[in-house]
Parts: C-alpha cells; structure tokens; sequence
C-alpha cells in the first residue's frame, strides 16, 4: 500500500471514528489487515476501541439496550486485536462480560457472565503480571461474583485482600521506575481497595462491618507505602473517601446493599479531616497539584463554613497562579473562594473583613485581565464579582462600581459571541441597580430575542426566581414580554 493511499485511509478512519461508523471501518478492516502498515493497523484498532467505549458507557448507563449490542462489542475487540496482537486484549472482554453480568436478571446467566469476566481478568494476569489494573480487575471480580451468588466466606475475602495487596505492590513499584508516573487523583490500586473496603460495608451479610474494618485495616497498612512516596496520597485518600459518601446516596433501594450508617459516615467525615490536616501546606512546583488541592479544601470548607480552610484553598490556588498566571482557572478559582469568604463574614457580620476580601479578589481580576487578556471565562466571572461586592457590601450605593460590572460584562458579552446569556443577565441587573429600568428591560428583551431560535423560545426562569429582579414584577412592559414568550413558544 502506497504512502498516499495509507494516509487517505488514516483520514477515513479518523472520519468513521468521529461518527462512530462500525461499517465504515468493517469496510477498510480486510485491507488495512492484509496490507496495511503497522501504524494504519493500530489506527484502525484504536477506533474500533474508541466506539467501543463510547457503547459501553451508554450501556451501562441503560441508554442501549440487549446483549446483542456487547456482543457486537466484543466482535470490535476481535477485530482490533487481530489488527495489533502483541496488546493484551483480556481488560476489554472482561469488561464488556462485566457489563453482561449486571445487566442480566437470571442469577444463572449472571454467574455465567461474571465466571467469564474472572477468566478474562486471570488471562490478564498471565500474560502481562506487572499490570497491576489486572489484579485489581480481578478482586472487583470476584467480589461481584460474591455478591451475585449471595456467598459470603473469609476465603474468597482473603483472596480479594491477596490480589488489592498484589496490586499495590505492583503500583508502588511502578511509581519507583517511572517517574511523574500516573495521576494521583486516579491510582487504581489505591483507589480501589479503599473503595472495596467501605463497598462491603453496605452488603447486606452478618458479617460485612467486621468484614470491612478488616479490609481497612490492611489497607492502611499498605497506604503507608504510598504516603512515604508522597504525602500528596493523602488527597487521594480524601478524594475518595468524598465518592464512597457520594456513591452512598445511591445504595438505597438495592437488594444486595444497605446505605452506610450514620456513624460510618461521621467516621468517614472525621477521617477526612484527619487526612486534610497532613496536606495543609504541602510544597510543589506542579500547578495541577495544587490546583487538586484547592479544590478538595474549597468543597470542605463550603461544606463546613469553614473560613480556615477557605484560607488554606486560597493559598493553594495563588501558588498555581504563580507557577502559571496566562490561564484564566486560576484568578477564578481563587476569587471563587474570596466570595464565599466575603459572605462568610458577611453572616458573621464581620464588614470589614468581607471588605478586604471583596478588594483582593477585584485586585486579582485586575490584574489578571492584564496579564492573561481578554477571556471570556475571566471577565464573566469578573463581572458576576464586582456584582456581587456591590450587592453585599455596597448594597447597590456605589454606582461606579456598578457602572465598572457593566463595563466588564460588555467585554464578556462580546468575548461570548452569544452563546452564554450570564453578561445579558449581569447587565440588566446592574442596569436595574443603577435606576434605569427600561434599559434593564432593553436588555433582557435583546437577551429574548438572541437565545429565541425557531425551536424554542428564552426561558425567563433565571429572571423571575432572582430577587435582584422583583422591581420588575410589576412592570407591565415585561409581564408582556412573558406573555409574548408564552404565545410564540405555543
């Protein structure tokens, strides 16, 4: 196959990939087989995979149904394997089995599917034993299987152990041979075991909460291995910890589950704070690091009200600006954290210091807009900050800082290109604010007109259910506009 004939076909396969064409790509399979170069086989195996994925979420998210479609899937796994056999395939059929078994109702066919899984993830292991992924596929596995077949023994929970314990140290091995290896938000080993670990507390056997502190126990003493490495796992622990609360809500109505108890989930919270005190100053120069972080400090102190870790989230979010200050997330992420700040004292009836954090936040934008330019992101988060200094600290008494979140919003409003309706909202609120209320209904009528189209018509909900609008209720100029709304979307 000529050069030019490989790279048309490359452009091909790329096209059916985007459309998720099986038959486009069923149709160049035979050639790209027999006479394809080795980068157009892989090509090929990738966009099979990639459509394969694309299925399988939607299967498991009910949005296909019928084995026929995991069958066909697994065909696609055939097919991209004979396209690169040297790559270990198993990971992708035990999955798709995996898919099979918790989709099926028959305990018989569940069985069968899960058995089918378990051989897949053991073949893995076979073939490639350094791939901890295989040995943590295994032990979910197997607990499932446990799960299905309502059979509980120490036995096959000793083995679980054994594999999560094998898989850990096959990861921490990883991590000495490859440096900047992996992201710690996702290691699997350590994720999954602690996941496991708390999932078995919600089966619903004698047994499951001895079971699970078990599971913990030795799970501690394996983390251990991994915070030598990196007191940076200490958020992994955290970040985790938040999912197993959050996948919680959804145990609830299940035959095989009960929810977690209460206490369990106050342990959980204490475990999270005991692990957020060991990060509270942790030193990098990797801007997504301690990005991470001041994320997982952000969410606990809205959580808790929390004006200490406010401040520690803070802190995390200006070094990352520092290390890179061109990116908007930054300046936002840190101006985010201001405002909750700012109206924390503001409950608290601390002026002053909701004063001083308005100010550093505008300082920040300020600056930012300078130094990163005209974004939209930016200067609409921009605009909705000096909105919010106004309203909360100024109660609407300062007019150039009202005129100044109009200037902003203009540039936002213009950045957007009319695809976002937050620089029409901001600048009929400030509009509103600053006593020009048929400049405010100009505003929202252009807002109607530009996000009406022949489908649907503007929803006005944002309007009606925010209070900075109730001197419009009785406005009659915009109750016809309602009005309108209601007649064109009949």
């Amino acid at each position: 196959m000529s050069k030019t004939k490989e790279k048309s076909i490359k452009k091909i396969i790329n096209e059916f990939d985007e459309k998720e064409d099986i038959n486009g790509l069923d149709k160049l399979y035979k050639e790209v087989l027999t006479s394809g170069s080795v980068v157009l086989k892989q090509a090929l195996a990738e966009a099979y995979l990639s459509i394969m994925f694309v299925y399988s979420m939607d299967y498991a998210c009910g949005k296909i149904e019928g084995e026929e479609t995991v069958f066909d899937m697994l065909k696609w796994i055939d097919k991209a394997e004979k396209l690169t056999p040297k790559e270990p395939f198993n990971a992708y059929r035990g999955s798709s089995y995996e898919l099979l078994a918790n989709q099926e109702k028959q305990p018989k066919e569940k069985k069968k599917y899960i058995n089918k899984a378990i051989d897949q993830y053991e073949n893995w292991i076979k073939k490639s034993p350094k791939e901890f992924k295989a040995y943590t596929e295994l032990a979910e596995a197997i607990l499932e299987k446990n799960i299905i077949l309502k059979r509980y023994k120490p036995i096959d929970f000793e083995q679980i152990i054994s594999l999560f314990s094998k898989s850990v140290e096959v990861e921490l091995k990883t991590l000495e041979t490859e440096k900047g290896y992996y992201l710690y938000d996702n290691s699997v080993a350590f994720t999954s075991f602690l996941f496991a670990s708390y999932k078995i507390a919600t089966l619903t056997f004698d047994q499951s909460l001895k079971t699970h502190q078990h599971f913990l126990t030795k799970f501690k003493r394996l983390a251990a291995g991994y915070l030598e490495k990196d007191s940076f796992y200490y958020y992994t622990w955290v970040r985790t910890l938040g999912r197993i609360v959050d996948y919680n809500k959804y145990v609830t109505k299940h035959k095989n589950y009960r929810p977690l108890s209460k206490n369990t989930i106050i342990e959980i919270q204490k475990e999270i704070e005991d692990k957020l005190s060991h990060i509270t100053s942790y030193i990098s120069t990797d801007e997504n690091k301690l990005c991470n972080l001041g994320h997982i400090f952000h969410n606990f102190a809205k959580d808790k009200k929390s004006l200490k870790y406010h401040t520690i989230a803070l802190n995390y979010f200006l070094k990352a600006k520092v290390i890179n200050p061109y990116t908007w997330t930054y300046p936002v992420y840190a101006t985010n954290v201001l405002k909750n700040m700012a109206l924390l004292h503001v409950e608290k009836a601390n002026i002053k210091e909701a004063q001083t954090a308005f100010k550093t936040g505008k300082e920040i934008f300020e600056a930012a807009a300078v130094t990163v330019g005209e974004d939209f992101t930016l200067f609409n988060y921009y605009g909705k900050f000096l909105y919010a200094y106004a309203k909360h600290i100024e109660h609407f008494t300062n007019k150039s800082l009202l005129e100044e979140t109009q200037q902003i919003m203009l540039v936002a409003k213009r950045l957007g290109k009319n695809f976002y309706d937050d620089p029409y909202i901001y600048l009929a609120k400030a509009a509103l604010k600053l006593g020009n209320k048929h400049k405010c209904l100009q505003i929202l009528e252009d807002c109607y007109h530009t996000f009406s189209n022949e489908y649907s018509n503007y929803d006005f909900k944002r309007v009606q259910k925010s209070k900075d609008f109730d001197e419009l209720k009785n406005s009659t100029r915009f109750q016809d506009l309602l009005a309108k709304r209601s007649k064109e979307g009949l």
